[in-house]
């Protein structure tokens, strides 16, 4: 406790002045009795000259003056006064004890110091000038005493109070810049950290900064250190829990500036230099566990490990430091797979355990708990049972504590049944009926259904992403390694087990129901692991028929997880079979999981009306759902999410109908459903990729009906939002996220001509063609839509030669994709061919003939439009298909017609007129063709599914609006077995010489084709005579609205407008197709052209007047058949 005394002379023999006085005085005091009532006055005097002197001395008299100047004080206040001359010897007296206190830490020293200071504080009249040094000084060594008062009782805010409230006087009354101001300075940052340490007030923490701050600028440089490390305390306190980043960053650097400071200077480090590089290190860690900075997260590696090596450095760090540098250890370690580093995380966790002081430290349960988490993980690879010990012992912190802060006691029940569990298998726990001891089995049973239940309900997900922050901990707790691990020790107890016993069975049919959560990436499950399992749940089914529904269902489950995750989709034919099988067979047993076969029905029915474009999938799909949604045993959150992916269905069909309300409604619906989900839930991305699917689509019928687009979507997710989002999916989902919504934003960009938007584009589609299986039909769309979105940003490149090669690009990318979807049987076909015919005619290599390839690829791609409408199970179906060909036929011919080839542009119109005619048709030629083949068990099936149709019309076109109801299953496997030439009379339009035949048959001269104006082509009279000829006659006023062409109209009830094919689903993995259809590109045919068409059968069903511009699906069919030119 200092103080100091000036006077305005100060002359140099001043020293000698005061002690000849104070001998004088002492001399007069011997010549008094002991009972002089001027004696007490004499000795106060006496001890006023000798604090004088101790104030002045800097020697070894220092302390003979303190024992002089206290002896007279204590003989003087044996008879003290009142008046203000004693008030200020109260003070001197005061200063004089709280010296002694510090000498010898007698506390009553310290009290007997406080009680002589306040009442000389307050005996002080305050405008007096002859007491002015008094009354500043009182007030001084009166903050100097709280403050040593507080510092004998740190746990008392009273005290911590009181010295705040006496710093604060004091500095209002000291000169700045003086010696004084900065040691009370110094304690008000002090004592304001320690108000913010104890009792959370932030204010405090800020007040003790500013106070270090100040000091900083005018502090002795030997000084400079330490404040700076106060300073960075008190910005660490306030940073920490305001969570304020800049603060932090601030405290940081503060520390290791007072290090560098401190070891510069030389000399032994003082004892906060561990403290300053402890703390450095924890802002670090606190920063990296924020805001979750990896480049903090390795530099506070490096610097934990070489704090470490110095001798005692765990025994000096707080609990708290210990846990935190703890986790950041192992963290690393298991990032890098490193068992060693792991168990030197473990071993710090555990010494915070083992010094933990909740008084001072707070809560311990999330440190226990990630003991026992790293502790149940090492067990694995090092099965000592001190580590499952461990576990037994922090779960039991978890459960015992008495508020569950942080909701682990759920976790801590399960990881206290695997430890007891574990450490019977060791032998440590004794066990009763195969009961560890000490183990609360309903608990657990509880424990682990109130974690489903949760999973259910949507208040938890599964991760499947791997995030940069806390990766290891997510490699060890439920990464793929782990995944794996424990699919390997399933296997392992599986083949343990007697073959057909029904505890193998059922382990079989386990893990064959979680594959998608055992191997989501479908990386490590081979189709040797899957056929035996496969085998071990059949072997039971032979055995024990009342197994074969879960056998069934087993198989059935797990083929669909590999068809959705990167199979061909050539399998769901089989899916289907086994859940048929199930299903008679019982299902898997039990009400409360009926939903299960029926929910797999479901999404395999979708699945297969998607990816194999037929419609009466898509509405058996949407059938067993509305069946299965009333379901009371289906979850609710689950049944709020497939709600959504129905709505996205519904939309897609309705946009495919031309139904623009009933799209809306749908939409509609998907947006409340989407604002309705969490942020924290996975499926929200998908939804949201879902919604912009069936938004496309929408807003591309609605600019062909004239219609205003959408307002845009609000807070559209960044291009690196979307990836850290699509990471916690499984691979499968993560890609139709990326692609889908790589496709959407494409075309968005592709009509806006935003190059920086198409080149994002293409970044998703890249990565999740990357993503995709080799041969999926997943990897073949995202090809498909990479090629096009390449040629589109061609356009927009200035410079030649990069254009050039951007097209390229796009071009071997069309290429390889038309040539992977194998031919016409592919919904893809049509689309890609289509694209590729586009790049190939803008290219216009003169060497590579590409004018003539650009017309042979787009008349091929027209059989893909012929075979989806085969494809179709009846007349709507078939007239949404249909729909699909015109503009790409019109297209192809306006092509062909320009590059004077009229007798390509012949077989693309003839594709353009009457598809639905024609599908009709076959079906009544169909049983024929297959017996000639050799096929008579398809033709018998064919006409087994026609049964119901009492009589087949003879009437062409009672039979397009009567046609036989097959299947599309049925009608894929009869367009595979036909092949070759029967194939191509399916599939091909008519040549020349058959329609001439046609014409001499019904005694006409020619067949017309009006083909209005567009863009790039005049309109035109296209003519094919009977005598096989064809011929191109220019009509310039012939235009969509010609009077000849709105009086010509198809059949009533059969012309239906269609719209693009952009729906779908996040099951499905499979919207966007027809995104080629919608990059912006101007098709000649315009808007209203609705009807692609077929080839001629031997029923000779097509008019002879066909007006391309408004065919329907019936074609150019009316009710005057003969016609005449």
């Amino acid at each position: 406790m200092t103080s100091s005394e000036t006077s305005t002379a100060q002359p140099a023999d001043l020293q000698a002045e005061l002690t000849a006085e104070r001998d004088a005085v002492l001399a007069e005091l011997a010549q008094l009795s002991a009972g002089d009532p001027n004696a007490a006055a004499l000795c106060g005097y006496a001890g006023e000259l000798s604090h004088r002197l101790y104030l002045l001395r800097r020697d070894d008299g220092r302390d003979e003056e303190l024992d002089l100047g206290v002896e007279a004080f204590e003989h003087a206040f044996r008879s003290p006064g009142n008046d203000p001359l004693w008030a200020s010897w109260r003070i001197r007296f005061g200063h004089l004890r709280g010296v002694q206190y510090e000498a010898d830490g007698d506390r009553q020293l310290l009290e007997q110091a406080w009680q002589l200071l306040v009442e000389g504080d307050e005996g002080l009249p305050g405008d007096d000038p002859d007491f002015a040094w008094e009354r500043q000084s009182g007030r001084h060594v009166l903050a100097l005493c709280a403050k040593l008062r507080f510092l004998a009782e740190p746990g008392s805010a009273e005290l911590l109070a009181e010295a705040q409230r006496r710093h604060e006087d004091a500095l209002e009354c000291t000169e700045p810049g003086s010696e004084e101001e900065a040691e009370l300075r110094a304690g008000a940052g002090y004592l304001l950290l320690q108000r913010a340490l104890w009792l959370g007030d932030l204010d405090a923490a800020d007040a003790s900064a500013r106070h270090y701050r100040t000091l900083l600028d005018t502090a002795p440089p030997a000084e400079v250190p330490h404040l700076r490390y106060s300073m960075g305390l008190a910005s660490m306190v306030h940073g920490r829990a305001r969570a304020d980043r800049e603060r932090l960053e601030e405290a940081r650097d503060a520390f290791d500036t007072a290090l560098t400071e401190v070891r510069r200077a030389g000399g032994p480090e003082p004892d906060w230099a561990f403290e300053a590089e402890a703390n450095a290190i924890f802002v670090r860690a606190l920063i990296w566990s924020t805001w979750q900075d990896l480049g903090h997260c390795l530099a506070a590696e490096v610097e934990v490990r070489r704090l470490l090596e110095r001798p005692g450095a765990e025994e000096r760090l707080l609990p708290q430091y210990l846990d935190v540098f703890g986790r950041l250890l192992y963290e690393r370690a298991a990032d890098r797979d490193d068992a060693e580093g792991r168990d030197r995380g473990i071993a710090l966790l555990r010494r915070a355990l083992d010094t933990w002081d909740p008084d001072r430290d707070g809560d311990i349960t999330a440190t226990a708990l990630f003991l026992a988490l790293f502790q149940q993980a090492r067990h694995h690879d090092d099965p000592d049972p001190a580590r499952a010990q461990d576990v037994l012992r922090c779960t039991a912190l978890v459960l015992d504590a008495e508020d569950d802060l942080h909701d682990l006691a759920q976790t801590a029940r399960m990881l206290d049944g695997w430890a007891r569990f574990t450490l019977a298998d060791h032998g440590v726990l004794p066990q009763t009926d195969g009961r560890p001891e000490g183990l609360d089995l309903e608990q657990l049973r509880q424990s682990m259904g109130a974690l489903l239940e949760d999973f259910s309900e949507g208040r938890a997900f599964v991760d499947f992403g791997e995030e940069e922050f806390l990766r290891g901990m997510g490699r060890d707790l439920a990464g793929e390694r782990r995944r794996i691990q424990g699919f390997e020790q399933a296997l392992a107890q599986l083949r343990s087990l007697e073959p057909g016993s029904p505890a193998r069975a059922e382990l079989a049919a386990l893990m064959l129901c979680n594959l998608t959560i055992l191997d989501p990436g479908g990386t490590y499950v081979t189709a040797e692991h899957r056929r035996e399992l496969t085998e071990a749940v059949l072997q039971r089914a032979e055995q024990d028929p009342s197994w074969r529904g879960r056998a069934h269902a087993a198989t059935g489950i797990a083929r669909l997880y590999e068809e959705m995750s990167g199979g061909s989709t050539a399998g769901l034919d089989q899916v289907l079979a086994d859940l048929d099988r199930a299903e008679a067979g019982g299902g898997l047993g039990g009400e409360e999981h009926g939903y299960g076969l029926s929910l797999a029905r479901f999404v395999a029915q979708s699945h297969r009306g998607q990816t194999g474009g037929a419609d009466d999938d898509l509405e058996a799909g949407a059938a067993t759902w509305r069946r299965l949604r009333s379901d009371p045993a289906l979850p609710g959150h689950l049944r709020r999410l497939m709600d959504l992916q129905q709505a996205g269905l519904d939309a897609h069909a309705a946009v495919r109908r031309g139904d623009l309300a009933e799209a809306d409604r749908h939409i509609a619906a998907l947006t409340e459903g989407h604002a309705a989900l969490g942020d924290e839930d996975p499926s929200r991305i998908e939804i949201l990729t879902l919604l912009e699917n069936s938004r496309a689509g929408r807003d591309n019928l609605a600019q062909h009906l004239g219609v205003p687009p959408l307002p845009p979507l609000a807070a559209r997710p960044s291009a690196a939002e979307l990836r850290r989002q699509a990471r916690r999916l499984p691979r499968d989902h993560r890609a139709w996220v990326l692609g889908d919504t790589g496709m959407t934003r494409f075309v968005r960009a592709a009509t806006q001509q935003d190059g920086p938007g198409i080149v994002a584009a293409i970044g998703l589609l890249r990565e999740a063609h990357e993503l995709c299986e080799p041969g999926s039909d997943s990897r073949l769309r995202y090809a498909n839509g990479l090629g096009i979105a390449h040629c589109a940003l061609s356009e927009m490149e200035i410079d030649r030669v990069r254009r050039r090669e951007r097209l390229a690009k796009g071009i071997t990318l069309l290429e390889g994709a038309f040539a992977e979807t194998g031919g016409p049987e592919h919904r893809l076909y049509a689309d890609t061919g289509l694209a590729l015919a586009r790049a190939l005619r803008t290219r216009d290599d003169l060497h590579r003939r590409d004018r003539a390839c650009a017309r042979a690829t787009g008349l091929e791609s027209l059989r893909g439009h012929a075979w989806a409408a085969l494809l179709q199970s009846g007349t709507d179906h078939a007239t949404v298909a249909a729909a699909q060909a015109t503009r790409a036929a019109l297209e192809v011919a306006g092509w062909c017609l320009k590059d004077d080839r009229p007798e390509e542009a012949l077989q693309a119109l003839d594709a353009c007129r009457g598809l639905v005619l024609h599908a009709a048709l076959t079906s009544a030629t169909v049983p024929d063709l297959l017996t000639a083949t050799g096929h008579g068990d398809l033709a018998d099936a064919w006409q087994a599914a026609g049964a119901d149709a009492t009589e087949q019309p003879t009437d062409p076109l009672t039979a397009a609006q009567a046609p036989l109801t097959v299947p599309s299953t049925l009608r894929r496997r009869v367009l595979a077995a036909l092949t070759g030439t029967h194939q191509a009379r399916l599939l091909d339009p008519p040549t020349p010489a058959e329609i001439a035949e046609a014409l001499r048959t019904l005694t006409k001269d020619a067949l017309v084709y009006l083909v209005p104006a567009t863009d790039d082509t005049p309109g035109t009279a296209l003519v094919v005579t009977s005598k096989s000829t064809v011929h191109a006659i220019p009509l310039p006023t012939l235009t969509e609205n010609a009077a000849p062409l709105r009086e010509y109209g198809p059949g009533e009830g059969l012309s239906r407008a269609g719209g693009p094919d952009l729906g779908g689903s996040p099951t499905a993995h499979d919207q966007g197709d027809g995104v080629s259809e919608d990059v912006g590109r101007s098709v000649p045919g315009g808007t209203s052209a609705h009807g692609p068409g077929g080839g001629l059968s031997e029923d000779v069903g097509r008019s002879v007047l066909g007006d391309t511009s408004a065919c329907g699906p019936g074609g150019g069919v009316s009710e005057d058949v003969g016609g005449s030119v």
